[in-house]
């Protein structure tokens, strides 16, 4: 798809012929772009392959449930047929949501940014715990940490003839070290949860203030401790996330737990808010073990072919910078659980 093109037939379906259609940059695994049609703004994607079509009927639930609750959220717009997905003649799925407006942002600039993000994600966590849903999406949830690790070690052992091997190898090694090391969190209760609170998934306003969680095709069941571990590495991080000057601001960790706390409204329990800390040291590991792996597929994350000549080079660095990540939550463990307690 060309960043101003959607197949005729789909437009069709949507009854958006002579839209006018400008590509949305942010966000890397869906193709987006923006329609104007009627005086009415929408905004239309390409689902990625790694998707399945049943995705849409745990976006609708989830979704319809928050408006319902009185949260702003997108919502997917039916086709002219009542589907809530489109076809091209390819096979490739579209879907339309509702336009929010607001701005997002690659990272956290603020303490208060932190809190009004976290707040947001705790009123989401509150507003859906009354939800009784089973969810249909077949990938399962993202945030599977033995499986990361089960794969690291495979591909550790079949590809030590890369020649970044001697590069990723004691990288990956560490990794794997310290994830053996970390309490577990299989024990805490299970939540509906976003699956992906990154900083750019939230939309704000130009005063600050947090409007409402996208990209939507992570929803589905998990714990809060691994659902805030991945909103705040990414939260508390000032820097970017393949920059090795990456860290832990404890002032973000403790104005984002404010704002959680706030927003959930006594929902988590003392056990998940104590092993957030270990949650954070456990994302940012998982995602270091999904980069040192691709440092040596070379099959799944892109790179930014400005800075690098190949992608091993890049990986190899968002793992390094995941890991300082893990190791400064570590370093601030309990100076974090005494501002929690």
């Amino acid at each position: 798809m060309t960043p101003s093109h959607i197949p005729p037939s789909v437009l069709e379906q949507y009854d958006l012929v002579g839209c006018s259609l400008t590509r949305i940059t942010a966000g890397h695994i869906n193709a987006t772009l923006a329609v104007e049609h009627g005086g009415r703004k929408l905004v239309i994607q390409r689902l990625s392959a790694i998707f399945g079509e049943e995705i849409h009927e745990d976006i609708e639930a989830v979704t319809r449930h928050l408006a319902m609750k009185g949260m702003v959220t997108p919502l997917l717009v039916p086709t002219r047929t009542g589907a809530s997905f489109a076809r091209d003649e390819e096979n490739n799925v579209y879907r339309v949501f509702t336009w929010v407006t607001g701005e997002t942002h690659l990272r956290a600039s603020s303490p208060a940014m932190c809190e009004a993000a976290a707040e947001l994600l705790g009123r989401f966590h509150f507003a859906l715990a009354d939800l009784r849903y089973t969810f249909k999406n077949k990938r399962g949830n993202i945030h599977d940490t033995p499986k990361h690790v089960a794969k690291l070690e495979k591909v550790l052992s079949t590809h030590a003839g890369h020649d970044c091997f001697a590069a990723v190898e004691p990288v990956a090694m560490r990794i794997l070290e310290r994830l053996a090391g970390l309490a577990s969190l299989a024990s805490l209760p299970v939540r509906v949860v976003h699956g992906d609170p990154k900083i750019s998934n939230v939309m704000f306003t130009p005063a600050g203030d947090a409007i409402c969680l996208v990209d939507l095709d992570t929803l589905g069941p998990a714990n809060i401790a691994v659902e805030l571990g991945d909103g705040l590495r990414s939260w508390c991080n000032p820097q970017s996330e393949d920059s090795l000057e990456s860290g832990i601001d404890l002032a973000y960790f403790a104005a984002a737990m404010r704002g959680y706390l706030r927003g959930a409204k006594g929902l988590p329990t003392s056990a998940e808010t104590e092993l957030v800390p270990v949650g954070v040291e456990t994302i940012a590991l998982e995602l270091a073990a999904r980069f040192a792996a691709d440092a040596l597929e070379e099959s799944y994350f892109g790179w930014d072919k400005t800075r690098f000549a190949r992608s091993s080079d890049h990986n190899l660095l968002r793992a390094r910078a995941q890991l300082i990540v893990a190791d400064a939550m570590h370093a601030k463990r309990d100076a974090a659980l005494a501002l929690l307690r």
